[in-house]
C-alpha cells in the first residue's frame, strides 16, 4: 500500500480514539456516570478511571497516527477489539442508552457501536498486516503478528463470553 493510503487509513482509524480519549480527559463526568452500565469490577466509577481510559485511548490513537509501524496499528486494533468486547458485554447484560464514549457528541450502547468498533479493529489490523508486509519481509515477524492478532481476537471473544461477577460481600 502506498504511504499516503497508510496515512489516510491511520487517520480514519485513530480519529475516534483521539476524540474519545480527549473528551474523557477534558470532561470525565459523563463517562464516570456510565461506567456502572459496563458491569466490570475493575472499572470503578471515578474520575481517575475515566481519565485512565481516556489516556489509553488517546495514546493508542496517537501511536497509530504518528508511528508508521505494524506494532502501533496492532495496538490500535487490540484497543478496538477490547472496546467492542466491553460494549457487546454491556449490551448482552441489558445496558442501554448513553455510553459516555464521545463526550458531548454522545454515543450509545447498541449493536451499531459493537459493529463500528469491530470494523475499526479490522481496519487497524489490516493496516498492521499491510505495514508488516511492506516494511518487513521476514516470515517470522509476520507469523508472530498473526499469532498476536489471533490471541487478541481470542481474548476479546473470551472476555465477551465470560461474565465478570462482582465479589460477594
Amino acid at each position: 500500500m502506498p504511504r499516503l493510503v497508510h496515512l489516510i487509513l491511520a487517520a480514519a482509524v485513530s480519529g475516534p480514539l483521539l476524540y474519545a480519549g480527549a473528551s474523557k480527559l477534558l470532561d470525565a463526568s459523563r463517562f464516570v456516570a456510565t461506567i456502572p452500565k459496563f458491569g466490570i469490577v475493575l472499572l470503578r466509577p471515578s474520575e481517575a478511571t475515566a481519565r485512565a481510559v481516556g489516556g489509553l485511548e488517546l495514546l493508542a490513537g496517537a501511536l497509530l497516527l504518528l508511528l508508521v509501524s505494524a506494532t502501533s496499528a496492532l495496538v490500535g486494533g487490540i484497543v478496538y477489539l477490547c472496546l467492542a468486547s466491553v460494549m457487546a458485554r454491556a449490551l448482552f447484560r441489558g445496558a442501554a442508552g448513553d455510553c459516555g464514549c464521545f463526550g458531548a457528541l454522545g454515543g450509545r450502547i447498541d449493536a451499531i457501536a459493537v459493529v463500528r468498533n469491530l470494523v475499526l479493529a479490522a481496519a487497524a489490523l489490516g493496516l498492521a498486516a499491510a505495514r508488516a508486509s511492506a516494511l518487513v519481509a521476514d516470515y517470522e515477524f509476520r507469523s508472530a503478528l498473526i499469532l498476536v492478532i489471533a490471541i487478541g481476537l481470542g481474548g476479546a471473544v473470551v472476555d465477551t463470553l465470560l461474565e465478570i461477577r462482582e465479589p460477594s460481600e
